[in-house]
C-alpha cells in the first residue's frame, strides 16, 4: 500500500500535464493561462483560463474563429478550425472569468484581447465556449468559389496539407467532411471533382465513413496508397449553408421563422436588428431567389431557440453573414424574446405585368409584380429609375428596353414593392432587389406607383392589314400612344422597304394591294416620311408631321408588298375576289398547300389564326377539302399539314411530299373579315319595282371589289340592315318578299345563321364572295313605313355619301364605332415545326 500512493500521485500529475498544460510546453499554468478540457482529444475542448490561482471558463458571447485562433496559437497550435458554443464540451466549474472577448487576431494571449471586467458577467456555464484547434486530421477548403464550396484538403500526420482522393468516396464521407468544417450534420451536402491542387500531395483516400465526426476516425482501405490516385480525382465539397426555416404554416415552404447553425447549435436572429438585407442573405443561402417580405411573429415553437445572431449590419450583397461588416455571434444582448423575425422568401421568378390604361398600347402603363404566385404589388417610385425600367421592359419582351420611366399611380389596394434596385444588367426583374410591404408600412402611397413606356419591338409597331398574304397590306402603325394608318403623298419604295424591314423582310415596294374606301378615315397619321433606303425602321427616317385631318385620298394611304418571302409566310389564292381564298404557306423556298386535319364538333382556332396572321380581324367561314371549297385547286404536290392539339390548343405541323388522294380533303380555304378601319362594304336599298335607289325600302345590295351586288338571306336581318344604313330607330324594320333575280345580276353571297355578335352586315357569317346559294332569294327590307324620299345612293366611285336621316352613311357609323374601339392586329399563327 505504501508504494501505491506515490504511483497514484504520479499518474494524477501526468494527467494534469497531458490535459491541462497542452500545447507541448513545460511552462506552468500561471504563465500559459489557458487549457482545453473535456474534449475527445487534446486539440479540442472547453476553454478554461487561469487567473489569480483559479481556473475558470469563458463565455461564448461574440466568439468567432478569430478569438479561437488566438487561443489555439496561445496553446501552441497553428490556428483554429471551429468555435463551439453553448457548453457543448460540458459545463465547467468555478467562475466564468471572461466575457465579451474580442480579438484582432494578432494577440499572443487571450487576456490581451478586449473583454469585460474579469468575473463581471451575467453568463452561466451553459454558455461556456469551446474550440477545436488545427491538428492532424483537420480539414480545410482550398480555392473556395462560394461559401462552403471548395477543394477538400487534409492535414496529415506530418503536419502537411494535401488533397483527398475520391476513391470509395461516398455521401457519408461528404457529410463527415462538412461536419468537420463546422456545418450542420443533418443537411445533405454535395461533392464535385475539384481542380487546382496539383502542387499538393495526395494524402488521404480509400475512406469508408459511417456516422463518424472526423475523417481520421473513418475506416480506411488497408491497401490504399496515394499512388493509386491522380489529381483528377481530388474531392471537392459543397457544404449546405447552415441556415433553416421553422415553418409557421404548413402550406408554404418559403415562409417562416429564420434560424442559423453556429458553433454546433441552432439559434434565432435578433428581431431588433433584423432587416431586409439580412433576410436577403438568409433566403439566398436557403436556396431561394431573394427575400420578399419581413415581419415579426409570436408563432412558431413553444420554446424558441436562443438568439445566436445579433447586431447585424449587412448590405445584402454579402455571400454569407460572416462577410457582413458588423455582426455579433452567440450574443443575445438586449434582444426581445417575446417575438421573433418572420421572413417570406422568393420562390421562383417574379411575374411582371404592365397594366395599360390605353387600349392597343401594351408597352405603356403601371408596372405590377406578382411574387410566389399569390402576392401582388406595385412599385414605389422612390428608387424607380431608368435601369430598373430597362430590366422590366426587356423581361416583358421589349428588346430595346425602356423609352422612359414615370410615375403613373392608380394601384388601388395592392401592396407596394419598396426599395427597388437594379443595375440594369440583370436578365430578370427577379434578380433586382426589392421588398414587398403593406401600404401602411411604406413611405409611398399608390399615387406614387411607378410606370414605364417601353420601346415597342419593330414587329409589334407595325402591321400589314387586308392584303392577300402576311407579307403585304395597308400599313397600320403604332406611335404617339395609338395605332393608325399613314397618309403620305410621297410614299415610295424606300419608305416601304423600311416598313418591311420592321417585320423582318429584306425590302419591299410601295404597291397598292387592296382597294380602299372614301377619303375620310377614323384614325390616320398625316405624315411626310422620307427614307434613303438604308433604314431598319420608319422612325429612323426623316418625319414631317402634318395637320390632324382624317381626310386622305385612298391612293395616298401607305401600302406595301414585302420581299423576298420568309418561311411560313401565308397567302390566300385561287379566288378572283379579295378577302378569301385557298391557303398556301411559303416553305423551303416555295409556296405549298396548307392542310388542316378537321376536328368535327370541336372548335379549331387555326382558321382564326390564319386570318389574323394575314392582317384580318377574324374568320367568317372556312372550307376543308378541294370538293367543298369554291376556290381554284392548287397544283403543288407538297403540302404543310397541321393538326390541333386539343389539350393546349397548339398545332403540330409537318411537311408532306404528297398531297394527293384523301389528303386533298385537308386542303384549307378561308373567308376573312377585314378590320373596320380599312373595310369598305357599304350597303344600299334598291326599290323592288322601279330599281331606284332609296334608303327606305328595297332589295339590299352590298359593295365589294368595285361592284354592287345582292345578298341572299332568310328573314331576320332587317334591323341589322337598317342600323347599318344609319337608322337609330329600327322599330319599323321588316323583311320584304322578293323573287329570284335574273341572270347577269351579281349576287355576292348568302348569309348563314345570324349571330348576335354581328354589328355590320358584311361581318356576319356568310358564304364566300361570289358564291351564293343557287336560286336564292335576294334580301329585301323596309326601314320606315313612310317618310320623305332621300337622295339616292349612286356608285361610290363618284359619290358614296348617303343621307339617311339617321347617320350620314354606313361608313360614318362604322367610323363612329372605331373612335371608341381600337383593335390590335398582330397575332402569331403559332405553328410548330416537327
Amino acid at each position: 500500500m505504501g508504494t501505491l500512493v506515490p504511483i497514484l500521485q504520479i499518474l494524477v500529475w501526468m494527467h494534469v500535464l497531458w490535459w491541462g498544460v497542452q500545447g507541448m510546453t513545460t511552462e506552468s499554468p500561471e504563465v500559459i493561462g489557458a487549457r482545453l478540457v473535456d474534449g475527445s482529444r487534446k486539440s479540442e475542448g472547453r476553454v478554461e483560463v487561469y487567473y489569480q490561482g483559479q481556473w475558470g471558463t469563458v463565455c461564448d458571447n461574440l466568439w468567432t474563429i478569430r478569438e479561437a485562433s488566438v487561443l489555439c496559437k496561445q496553446l501552441g497550435y497553428t490556428g483554429a478550425d471551429e468555435v463551439v458554443i453553448a457548453g457543448h464540451f460540458g459545463q465547467g466549474g468555478g467562475d466564468v472569468l471572461l466575457d465579451m472577448v474580442q480579438c484582432t487576431g494578432d494577440e499572443v494571449n487571450l487576456f490581451e484581447c478586449t473583454h469585460s471586467a474579469i468575473r463581471t458577467t451575467a453568463c452561466e456555464h451553459s454558455e461556456d465556449v469551446g474550440v477545436v484547434c488545427t491538428s492532424t486530421g483537420s480539414v480545410r477548403l482550398g480555392d473556395v468559389t462560394s461559401f462552403g464550396k471548395g477543394r477538400l484538403e487534409y492535414l496529415d500526420e506530418n503536419q502537411g496539407w494535401g488533397t483527398v482522393c475520391n476513391q470509395t468516396w461516398s455521401q457519408s464521407d461528404n457529410t463527415v467532411a462538412c461536419i468537420r468544417l463546422g456545418f450542420d450534420p443533418l443537411s445533405v451536402h454535395d461533392v464535385f471533382p475539384a481542380s487546382g491542387g496539383d502542387d499538393l500531395p495526395i494524402v488521404l483516400g480509400g475512406l469508408r465513413c459511417f456516422q463518424q465526426h472526423r475523417l481520421d476516425e473513418c475506416e480506411r482501405d488497408d491497401d490504399w496508397t496515394p499512388d493509386r490516385c491522380m489529381h483528377a480525382q481530388d474531392v471537392g465539397v459543397q457544404c449546405k449553408p447552415p441556415v433553416g426555416i421553422r415553418w409557421v404554416s404548413v402550406d408554404s415552404n418559403f415562409a417562416g421563422i429564420p434560424s442559423v447553425y453556429y458553433g454546433r447549435s441552432w439559434g434565432s436572429f435578433c428581431l431588433d436588428n433584423w432587416d431586409i438585407n439580412a433576410a436577403r442573405i438568409f433566403c439566398i443561402n436557403s436556396g431561394f431567389q431573394d427575400a420578399v417580405y419581413i415581419a415579426s411573429t409570436t408563432g412558431g415553437p413553444v420554446i424558441p431557440p436562443s438568439t445566436i445572431l445579433n447586431t447585424i449590419s449587412c448590405t445584402g450583397e454579402e455571400e454569407y453573414f460572416t462577410d457582413c461588416s458588423q455582426i455579433e455571434w452567440a450574443y443575445q444582448g438586449e434582444c426581445s424574446q417575446e417575438a421573433r423575425p418572420f421572413v417570406v422568401c422568393q420562390d421562383g421568378q417574379k411575374a411582371l405585368n404592365i397594366v395599360n390604361p390605353i387600349p392597343g398600347y401594351p408597352e405603356y402603363g403601371r408596372v405590377e409584380v406578382t411574387v410566389n404566385r399569390r402576392w401582388k404589388g406595385t412599385i414605389c417610385n422612390s428608387t424607380w429609375d431608368q435601369a430598373a425600367a430597362n430590366v422590366v421592359c426587356r423581361e416583358l419582351g421589349f428588346n430595346r428596353g425602356a423609352r422612359r420611366f414615370l410615375t403613373i399611380g392608380g394601384g388601388g389596394t395592392l401592396q407596394i414593392f419598396d426599395g427597388v434596385h437594379c443595375t440594369g444588367d440583370e436578365d430578370s426583374f427577379s434578380d433586382c432587389r426589392s421588398e414587398l410591404v403593406p401600404e401602411s408600412r411604406s413611405d409611398c402611397d399608390h399615387t406614387q406607383d411607378a410606370g414605364v413606356e417601353c420601346f415597342a419591338n419593330d414587329d409589334s409597331l407595325i402591321d400589314f392589314v387586308s392584303g392577300a398574304g402576311s407579307y403585304e397590306g395597308v400599313v397600320y402603325y403604332q406611335a404617339e400612344g395609338r395605332r393608325a394608318l399613314i397618309c403620305d403623298q410621297t410614299w415610295t419604295d424606300k419608305e416601304a422597304t423600311a416598313a418591311c424591314r420592321m417585320q423582318g423582310y429584306e425590302g419591299g415596294t410601295a404597291t397598292n394591294v387592296t382597294d380602299l374606301g372614301p377619303e375620310d378615315y377614323t384614325d390616320i397619321f398625316q405624315w411626310d416620311i422620307v427614307c434613303d433606303g438604308d433604314e431598319e425602321r420608319l422612325e429612323d427616317c426623316t418625319l414631317t408631321k402634318g395637320d390632324t385631318s382624317t381626310s386622305c385620298a385612298p391612293e395616298n394611304v401607305a401600302q406595301v408588298r414585302c420581299a423576298p418571302n420568309k418561311d411560313l409566310d401565308l397567302r390566300m389564292t385561287g379566288s378572283e375576289f379579295s378577302e378569301q381564298g385557298r391557303v398556301e404557306t411559303y416553305k423551303n423556298g416555295e409556296w405549298v398547300r396548307f392542310l388542316v386535319i378537321p376536328t368535327p364538333f370541336v372548335y379549331n382556332p387555326i382558321y382564326d389564326r390564319l386570318c389574323k396572321a394575314m392582317g384580318y380581324e377574324e374568320v367568317l367561314n372556312y372550307y376543308n377539302g378541294v370538293a367543298q371549297m369554291p376556290f381554284q385547286e392548287g397544283s403543288q404536290d407538297t403540302g404543310y399539314l397541321c393538326q390541333l392539339q386539343p389539350l393546349d390548343s397548339s398545332f403540330q405541323c409537318s411537311v408532306l411530299t404528297d398531297t394527293t388522294g384523301r389528303r386533298s380533303n385537308y386542303e384549307t380555304g378561308i373567308l376573312c373579315k377585314p378590320f373596320d378601319i380599312v373595310a369598305y362594304h357599304p350597303i344600299r336599298l334598291v326599290d323592288i319595282n322601279t330599281n331606284e335607289i332609296n334608303n327606305q325600302s328595297g332589295r339590299v345590295e352590298i359593295y365589294h371589289d368595285g361592284q354592287w351586288g345582292n345578298i341572299c338571306a332568310d328573314a331576320g336581318y332587317s334591323e341589322l340592315v337598317c342600323s347599318d344604313l344609319g337608322y337609330t330607330d329600327t322599330t319599323d324594320a321588316t323583311s320584304l318578299d322578293t323573287q329570284t333575280v335574273g341572270e347577269g345580276t351579281m349576287t355576292w353571297f348568302s348569309t348563314q345563321i345570324l349571330y348576335t355578335t354581328c354589328n355590320t352586315v358584311f361581318g356576319c357569317q356568310h358564304s364566300a364572295w361570289g358564291d351564293p346559294l343557287i336560286d336564292c332569294n335576294p334580301m329585301a327590307v323596309r326601314c320606315v313605313n313612310q317618310g320623305p324620299v332621300v337622295d339616292p345612293v349612286v356608285d361610290p366611285v363618284t359619290d358614296p355619301i348617303v343621307d339617311t336621316g339617321g347617320r350620314a352613311s354606313s361608313l360614318d357609323g362604322l367610323a363612329l364605332s372605331l373612335i371608341i374601339v381600337l383593335v390590335v392586329v398582330t397575332v402569331d399563327v403559332g405553328f410548330v415545326d416537327v
